[in-house]
């Protein structure tokens, strides 16, 4: 059984430094026949720890009635992520935010909480009495779970921006947090780790803070574009201080109302526990989730760079908010989402929680999740030797998020008998930033003193919006690469091979010294790298890249490729497959000097048609969410597949120009009073982004409830119909969206440019 701690710089598991990557997944807002496909996929993906939010709006909609069944169902959810491999945080709240209504609270708490006169994320026995009711009922499902019996659970989050966004403040915030953190002992979750969001001047109560950044604010009120995030600056500073700054506009309600008291952030403020916790990050945005208001799009490289930033500033754990996107649960009387009308600044979809997370709502695999996988790969090799390694802010590094002009570089080194042992982090990329390539840099580095340690013998040029980072005095065998411009990717020890990957535009040079003892450098483009993955079988590593698609490295290692034409799928192996490691349809085809190229011996072909045709507005709302005008119109899409046995999901893409489109089927969401035949809604991001649904499977196509979860694949309707309404755009709607569309004559957008299906095939590789 592993044994977990902490030290001042990092996690520490069975005694070791540990760097692991985390990422959200909100169990209840993902249909469970969806859980064990996307938990593979974000292992694959480099994560080690699922994290979750216990949403008691999702599961005590009505009082007295719980729910722990279908996507509600935590004990089968913790059941997947143990026989993973995974480990996993529990948020339990009570207040969660996470989009949803009342912050996660139940209606009837919030008029409870009216009619006897207590105050809700307070010390008043009314509201303790019934959040200490949820956490008991937490552990009942959970408790068997924890680590110390063998389970997936090490880490509990209590509470959530406490004293920032809402609640109490000074001593009598540390009474709640200690009064919660008890509940949750007596709930017989006993875990190695308990943690606090520790960002804006949060109440932390001495718990480990956890800190966040995203690349934009879409819950700012402003309707422009705003400022440079600092999450693209290397800084001592640990704290974002723009998360939750809608909260310090007030909000109507008394459910995480923030209090006249409340905690302000501190100027300059450095992120609770520094020199006590390790720097550990819970909510870094793998994506972003649009508001009614405000649209930003976020893209792979923002979350790239903002990864890369946060590592090389000090950060020993990067977690994800949102990894894995979902969609809300049927609901039993009200819509789950935040909104205005509930009180809370913002105004989400009524459904969607896809928040263009590195795994999508449908499952499809972004940009964000090779970004990220390529820095986890990292992680996982090297990040022992990394958590012991203290940030060392470098000169002449800005400090001025605006500042376009300046390379932006930091340090993580620790000197060793024969020198100093570290890496060099270099970013030239902001987001929505016009950069310039920087020529004429020579790599050095200095320590806290202004002492140059480390010069590069060579100058390179720096492209503009690139970022990476460069080792030096990186053991090899029994040599040294006294520096390297080239970037770390992985270690295949049965190889005794180093993979690095080049930064477009810098030649990849090694300086090594000594003997290598046998060990070479295999150099992959930076493209090869994003597609690229570590297997490892019977004592043997090895590195398989895929030409397109992605490969999903659970115990049946496949490739998982989305086909929109047709494609004959290849994939490039290092060292060449052992004989019976390779799955059959597979043969080789050439070699390179980087590995051994397979061809899978079929071509996938798309074989989903799809259209859509113009009707009336009545006609398509025959249930309805959004209170659309009469201007709103109406389409019928259909969808129709020939055979694709091989295929697991459809993804139907629509490019629509508009404000609000909702998609729907009458059999969407059986159960759902008010969502009913609703299947999926979305904001218009622009001109660029289309919304994706995921084409129903089965009997209980659209359920998330249904509790399936051995539908087999491919097993979705021949021909698929639905309903979409539109809700028009116009030129003074108020809204920030970074790309508009172009406007009709009257002065409105309403109208879908461009539909397609795409079919997602996984093929097997390896037995």
């Amino acid at each position: 059984m592993d044994a977990f701690s902490y030290t001042a710089e990092s996690l520490t598991r069975n005694g070791r430094p540990w760097f692991p990557v985390m990422g959200e997944m909100h169990f209840s807002r993902v249909a469970p026949e969806m859980w064990e496909p996307d938990l593979i996929r974000m292992k694959s993906g480099g994560v080690e720890i699922v994290s979750t939010y216990l949403f008691w709006l999702h599961h005590e909609e009505i009082k007295g009635r719980e729910d722990w069944t279908g996507c509600r169902d935590l004990r089968q959810f913790l059941t997947l992520v143990k026989k993973h491999g995974l480990y996993c945080f529990l948020r339990v709240g009570p207040w969660a935010h996470g989009e949803a209504r009342n912050g996660g609270l139940p209606d009837w708490l919030v008029r409870e909480s009216e009619a006897e006169g207590f105050r809700l994320r307070s010390n008043d026995p009314g509201y303790l009495r019934y959040a200490d009711r949820w956490i008991e009922a937490i552990g009942e499902q959970a408790a068997e779970f924890t680590a110390a019996k063998g389970g997936p659970v090490i880490g509990v989050q209590i509470e959530n921006e406490y004293g920032h966004a809402g609640g109490l403040s000074g001593p009598e915030a540390e009474a709640h947090m200690e009064h919660l953190l008890q509940a949750v002992k007596r709930s017989g979750l006993e875990v190695p780790y308990y943690t606090a969001t520790g960002w804006g001047g949060a109440v932390t109560h001495g718990l480990m803070p956890v800190m966040g950044g995203y690349c934009d604010a879409p819950w700012d009120s402003r309707l422009t574009k705003i400022e440079t995030s600092t999450n693209f600056l290397f800084r001592v500073e640990r704290d974002d201080h723009a998360i939750a700054a809608d909260w310090t506009e007030g909000t109507e309600k008394n459910a995480g109302v923030p209090d006249e008291t409340a905690n302000e952030p501190a100027a300059g403020h450095i992120g609770a526990g520094k020199g006590q916790f390790p720097y550990l990050t819970a909510e870094l945005g793998g994506g972003i989730m649009p508001t009614r208001h405000r649209r930003p799009i976020a893209s792979g490289r923002d979350a790239g760079c903002m990864s890369l930033v946060k590592i090389g500033s000090g950060a020993s754990l990067l977690g994800y908010y949102m990894y894995c996107g979902g969609t809300n649960p049927p609901e039993k009387a009200t819509t789950l989402q935040e909104s205005k009308a509930t009180g809370y600044p913002n105004d989400l979809p009524v459904l969607s929680y896809d928040f263009q997370a590195p795994i999508g709502e449908c499952g499809q695999l972004r940009d964000g999740f090779r970004e990220i996988r390529l820095l986890a790969s990292f992680a996982k090799d090297f990040g022992e030797d990394l958590c012991r390694m203290p940030f060392a802010p470098q000169p002449g590094n800005p400090s001025d998020p605006e500042d376009a002009e300046e390379l932006r570089t930091a340090a993580r080194f620790v000197q060793e008998p024969g020198g100093a042992q570290g890496y060099l982090f270099i970013s030239n990329y902001a987001r929505l930033q016009e950069r310039r390539n920087i020529s004429g840099y020579v790599p050095t580095v200095t320590d806290a003193d202004g002492r140059e340690i480390v010069r590069f013998p060579q100058s390179v040029t720096i492209p503009k919006d690139a970022y990476f980072f460069f080792p030096f005095g990186m053991p090899f065998g029994k040599a040294v690469i006294r520096s390297a411009t080239a970037v770390p990717l992985m270690i295949l020890q049965s190889a005794k091979t180093m993979v690095f990957y080049s930064v477009p535009g810098i030649e990849p040079e090694f300086d090594i010294a000594g003997d290598a003892d046998g060990w070479r450098i295999l150099v992959l483009t930076r493209d090869e790298a994003l597609r690229a993955a570590k297997v490892s079988r019977e004592g043997t590593d090895y590195l398989v890249i895929a030409a397109d698609g992605d490969i999903l490295t659970d115990e049946t290692v496949s490739l998982e490729i989305r086909v929109r034409d047709a494609v004959r799928p290849r994939i490039m192996v290092y060292p060449e497959f052992s004989e019976g490691v390779l799955a059959p349809d597979w043969t080789a085809c050439g070699r390179t000097d980087k590995g051994t190229v397979y061809e899978y011996s079929r071509t996938l072909r798309n074989t989903a048609v799809c259209e859509a045709k113009a009707i009336t507005r009545t006609a398509a709302a025959k249930v309805r969410h959004v209170e659309t005008s009469e201007a709103a119109q109406g389409f019928r899409v259909t969808c129709t597949r020939t055979g694709s046995p091989d295929a697991a999901d459809i993804i139907l893409s629509v490019l629509f120009d508009g404000d609000i489109a909702e998609m729907h089927t009458d059999s969407a969401r059986p159960g759902a009073p008010v969502t009913y035949g609703m299947l999926s809604d979305s904001f218009s991001l622009g001109t660029g982004m289309p919304w994706e649904i995921c084409v129903p499977r089965g009997e209980d196509a659209g359920d998330p409830a249904s509790g399936k979860i051995d539908d087999p694949a491919g097993s979705g309707p021949e021909v698929f119909t639905a309903e979409i309404l539109i809700e028009p755009l116009s030129a003074d709607t108020p809204v920030y969206m970074e790309e508009r569309p172009v406007f009709d004559g009257d002065g409105t957008a309403c109208r879908i440019r461009e539909i397609h299906a795409d079919i997602v095939f996984r093929i097997p590789v390896m037995n």
